[in-house]
């Protein structure tokens, strides 16, 4: 009379279709319900309480913290989200004491990428020219951070304990595809200036592919070029 079919520890085969508002099975724990008006998640809403596999189930083991599982056998797997023009979609991460915590969220006006921790704040942004703004909503560059006093650092760690010499803590190579000589032609790099927590930073130029140093600062701020030493 009310529009509801229950039914416990059985199934509902070759019944063609069925007109209702839900479906509930009160086996536990597994509990299914379709629900339309009046559901509690709003309208046309789809209930499942345990793990829920979409596609084929090809015999290996469901990760128990996995509640959904997209497979396919010898074909890709999308998960795919689609709205109108104005309509965000996205991916949402909360608990129980904050409904939205972390979000990555696609923004149709803008066909940008935004990924947001802390309460939702957006911390990154990748753009429709694919630039990459970090604490800022418009990056100028491919990679733009900006941090209010003084925040906005770049580091490079090299957590071995014992930084032996010469050897690379951080580096930035400079790359070209030029037909003439492709690959990385400079490069600036910090290195251990010996085994007691030193380090130097050299600037290296050339050819693409094999550069070599041709500026080095060392520990103690004297400058050598090209191997040769000088003081600053």
């Amino acid at each position: 009379a009310d529009g509801t079919i229950s039914f416990a520890d059985n199934n509902i085969t070759n019944v063609g279709s069925i007109s209702l508002d839900s479906i509930v099975s009160d086996a536990s724990p597994s509990v299914i319900t379709i629900g339309h008006e009046g559901s509690p998640f709003g309208n046309d809403s789809l209930i499942i309480k345990g793990n829920v596999l979409i596609g084929e189930d090809l015999g290996d083991a469901f990760n128990a913290d996995s509640v959904l599982r997209i497979q396919r056998s010898n074909d890709r797997a999308f998960l795919h989200f689609k709205t109108d023009a104005d309509q965000e979609s996205a991916i949402l991460f909360g608990d129980v004491d904050d409904d939205v915590e972390c979000a990555i969220e696609y923004e149709p006006a803008n066909k940008a990428l935004t990924f947001s921790t802390g309460n939702n704040t957006e911390a990154v942004r990748i753009d429709e020219n694919q630039k990459v703004g970090i604490g800022t909503g418009s990056p100028d560059s491919l990679v733009h951070m900006s941090g209010a006093g003084g925040t906005a650092v770049l580091t490079f760690e090299n957590p071995d304990a014992g930084l032996s010499t010469n050897e690379t803590i951080g580096k930035i190579n400079f790359e070209t595809q030029d037909s003439g000589g492709a690959g990385v032609n400079a490069y600036i790099k910090a290195a251990g200036a010996n085994t007691s927590g030193a380090a130097y930073l050299a600037f290296g130029t050339g050819t693409g592919g094999s550069p070599s140093e041709a500026i080095r600062i060392t520990s103690s701020g004297g400058i050598t070029f090209n191997g040769d030493t000088a003081t600053a």
